[in-house]
């Protein structure tokens, strides 16, 4: 997420359109949203409540609904071998 009118000179818009292509190019899963006359800093209402929504939406997405990965669910089984084997 990005101000499309960020002046600061370590964050220029270019700096996120590389990023999100970088990650695109190599496989990873991006997004990139350029909020419109915004700065650096989003002072608009609606900015900020598409900053909340992106937030949430990512969240749900990447970590609420997100299936168990394989490493996880290793422990888990081991550690249901272990409580086992301990009785």
């Amino acid at each position: 997420m990005h101000g499309a009118e960020d002046a600061n000179p370590g964050t220029t818009p270019l700096q996120a359109n590389k990023l999100y292509e970088a990650i695109r190019g190599n496989g990873g899963t991006t997004r990139l949203v350029v909020l419109p006359h915004e700065p650096h800093w989003y002072t608009a209402m609606e900015s900020n409540e598409q900053l909340v929504y992106e937030m949430l939406r990512w969240f749900d997405k990447y970590v609420k609904n997100a299936p168990p990965r394989a490493a996880a669910q290793l422990i888990r089984k081991l550690s249901f071998k272990a409580a086992i084997l301990l009785r």
